[in-house]
């Protein structure tokens, strides 16, 4: 819907979700398993949220950016 609407630029939705997912679960394995959380802490809510913001602005269109 919001390709059709011109907010979000062409894309296959399939492949978008699939890379979120892994955008989430590289960040969590290095946190997690390499043990970068003991050197650099982080909020988890700030996590999601600067994860979902450069997500969610990489796929607008320049138009719905502005």
């Amino acid at each position: 819907m919001g390709q059709a609407m011109g907010l979000l630029r062409p894309m296959n939705p399939t492949i978008a979700a699939r890379c979120l997912l892994g955008v989430f679960f590289m960040f969590a394995l290095t946190q997690e398993v390499f043990g970068a959380k003991e050197f650099t802490p982080m909020n988890p809510e700030e996590i999601v949220d600067t994860i979902v913001d450069i997500y969610a602005r990489g796929m607008l269109t320049a138009e719905a950016q502005a």
